[in-house]
C-alpha cells in the first residue's frame, strides 16, 4: 500500500509558459516543460505524489493549486453607500464595477488585507469600524483550494487617493446607492459572480438587521 507525500515540484505543462518563465525560481527544459518551485503573489503549485515505500517510486501523482486567502472589502460610507472599482481583468477580456479586493501577502490577516487593499485601490479612509462578515474555506476541486474573506470598512471622510500603481488596471472609483448597485448588476457591469453575491448577502444582512456594526 502506497503513502501520500508531498515531494518537490517536478515539471507541468501549461499553454502559456511566460508567467511562469519570468519567475526566477523556475526554468525551461529541452522539451519546453516548466520545472521548479513554483511561487507567486497569490498561489503556489504543489506536487502530492503516492510512493511505494518498498521501491520509492512514484504510483500516482497530481498538482495541487493552494491559493492564498482572497478578501473581498465592502466599504460603506456615511450615506449607507457601497464603494466599487472600475477595473479590467486581461485574462478574460473583461471590466466593470467590482469590490475592492486583493490577495493576502505573508503572514497577514483579513482586517489587514482588507486596509491595505482599500488604501490601494479606492483610496485612504477614515475608518469607524472594521469587522471580518465571512470566511469560507472553498475547495474550487480537488485540485485547488482557496479561502475566502469578505470583510466590512465602514468609513469616514476621505485623507487621501489611491495609492495603487497602474498595475491596478482600475480606472474610476465611486460609491454607490444600493438601488443602484441592483441596477448596475442587471446590466451586466458588475464583473464577476462573487461580487454580485456578496453584495446581496450584505443587502439580505442588513434588511434583516444583523449586521454587527
Amino acid at each position: 500500500m502506497g503513502k501520500q507525500v508531498s515531494v518537490p515540484f517536478l515539471t507541468a505543462t501549461i499553454s502559456d509558459p511566460s508567467y511562469l518563465a519570468s519567475n526566477p525560481n523556475t526554468w525551461r527544459d529541452d522539451r519546453g516543460m516548466i520545472a521548479g518551485d513554483i511561487h507567486s503573489s497569490f498561489a503556489e503549485i504543489n506536487h502530492m505524489a503516492v510512493v511505494d515505500p518498498a521501491t520509492n517510486k512514484i504510483l500516482w501523482d497530481q498538482m495541487v493549486v493552494n491559493e492564498r486567502p482572497g478578501t473581498y472589502i465592502l466599504a460603506i460610507n456615511n450615506r449607507g453607500e457601497i464603494g466599487l472599482v472600475w477595473k479590467y481583468r486581461p485574462i478574460s477580456h473583461t471590466e466593470g464595477w467590482e469590490l475592492p479586493q486583493g490577495f493576502s501577502r505573508d503572514g497577514e490577516k483579513p482586517k489587514a488585507t482588507a486596509m491595505r487593499e482599500l488604501r490601494e485601490e479606492l483610496g485612504d479612509y477614515e475608518v469607524k469600524h472594521i469587522v471580518v462578515l465571512k470566511r469560507t474555506a472553498l475547495a474550487k476541486s480537488a485540485y485547488c483550494t482557496h479561502g475566502q474573506f469578505v470583510v466590512l470598512i465602514r468609513v469616514g471622510k476621505k485623507l487621501s487617493g489611491p495609492s495603487g500603481d497602474e498595475k491596478e488596471m482600475i480606472t474610476r472609483r465611486r460609491f454607490f446607492p444600493l438601488r443602484d448597485v441592483h441596477r448596475l448588476s442587471a446590466e451586466g457591469r458588475i464583473i464577476g459572480s462573487d461580487d454580485r453575491g456578496i453584495m446581496a448577502w450584505y443587502e439580505d444582512l442588513l434588511e434583516l438587521g444583523r449586521l454587527p456594526c
